[in-house]
């Protein structure tokens, strides 16, 4: 079964539920599909399964790619409204951020799913390994570094500081602004393209 966070709950009878995939692999075990989901990339869900936002969840998706059989792996924490404090995201622990943050966020091997429309005021690092994060369309004030075997997907992000990571498992950054460097060294699993970056940029063995 694949894995991935709830960040969005369905509601009626359109699949309208989201959640983003940490893990693809085994999302279609009847093999209708060729390839594993790519992760950081979204699927959707109809039905009200007894799951929350954050959750770490396992799922498979059907011919249309879209998930059933989906079942909550552990509980996660919704962040709202402003935060005044650093974010420490632990192993174990998935967070969902749709929120201020005036802090960094330091994430020690856990997930940390940060939405639309977030501010995050400090940096986002990550030293330990089986970290996750995930950012689409947020402006993070500081900059982005995670060193070790762990995992980074930021879409249609504003970094005004750099972004680097050093042998992770996966670095995607892709249509991403960000004001200081973009460096991604010793990665598995490579993907940058569409970004616009006012300093240098170092990408070996990436792909488009």
């Amino acid at each position: 079964m694949a894995k991935g966070i709830i960040t969005t709950k369905p509601s009626g009878s359109t699949p309208n539920g989201r959640i983003i995939v940490s893990d693809g692999t085994g999302a279609d075990p009847s093999g209708r599909t060729a390839t594993a989901l790519q992760i950081g990339s979204t699927v959707d869900y109809t039905d009200a399964f007894s799951v929350g936002l954050g959750d770490l969840v396992e799922f498979v998706v059907d011919e249309k790619g879209i998930a059933y059989a989906i079942k909550a792996i552990s509980t996660g924490t919704v962040l709202t409204g402003t935060v005044s404090d650093n974010v420490t995201v632990n192993a174990g622990e998935s967070v969902l951020i749709s929120a201020t943050v005036e802090g960094k966020v330091v994430v020690n091997g856990g997930y940390v799913t940060i939405l639309d429309g977030s501010r995050i005021g400090g940096k986002i690092e990550s030293k330990v390994t089986d970290s996750y994060v995930f950012s689409n369309k947020v402006l993070i004030e500081g900059k982005v570094e995670l060193n070790g075997a762990s995992y980074l997907s930021l879409q249609n992000t504003t970094v005004e500081g750099k972004v680097s990571t050093d042998g992770t498992v996966f670095t995607s950054v892709s249509g991403c602004t960000i004001s200081g460097s973009l460096e991604v060294l010793n990665a598995k699993t490579c993907q940058c393209s569409g970004n616009t970056v006012s300093g240098k940029i170092t990408t070996p063995g990436c792909t488009a």
